[in-house]
């Protein structure tokens, strides 16, 4: 998959396109991360070999929805022992319905607060 992003405005600065070159983005499906469980997040977006975001998706076909991807964030993603939920690793968590999406920047268990991310339902 090719995905285009935004070439530096112009080429007086060579250095901007150079370092524009070297990003790599990735999209991994069905991500391990843990050693101690074979336990997988649906979607993670890496920049750099850094995790940036993290994605539950869930939809009506299954039966679940954006509340259902909340609470496996809350109940099965231990954020003790696991280091790649360490707080300001991954910028952004999103549970994602088929209509729904919110998300939190910090994992904290049973205490993590998810917010509304889409603002407004659209038929």
């Amino acid at each position: 998959m090719k995905i285009r992003t935004t070439k530096p405005a112009n080429n007086k600065t060579p250095e901007h396109d150079e370092n524009y070159r070297k990003n790599r983005l990735a999209i991994v499906r069905e991500l391990r991360y843990s050693k101690n469980n074979t336990n997988e997040i649906d979607l993670v977006i890496f920049v750099n070999g850094f995790p940036v975001v993290t994605i539950e998706l869930k939809n009506a076909l299954t039966g679940q929805n954006h509340h259902n991807a909340i609470k496996q964030y809350m109940t099965e993603r231990p954020v003790k022992n696991e280091r790649f939920f360490d707080f300001k690793r991954v910028l952004v968590h999103f549970a994602m319905g088929t209509e729904q999406v919110f998300m939190t920047t910090h994992l904290n268990g049973e205490n993590t607060r998810f917010f509304p991310f889409n603002m407004e339902y659209a038929n």
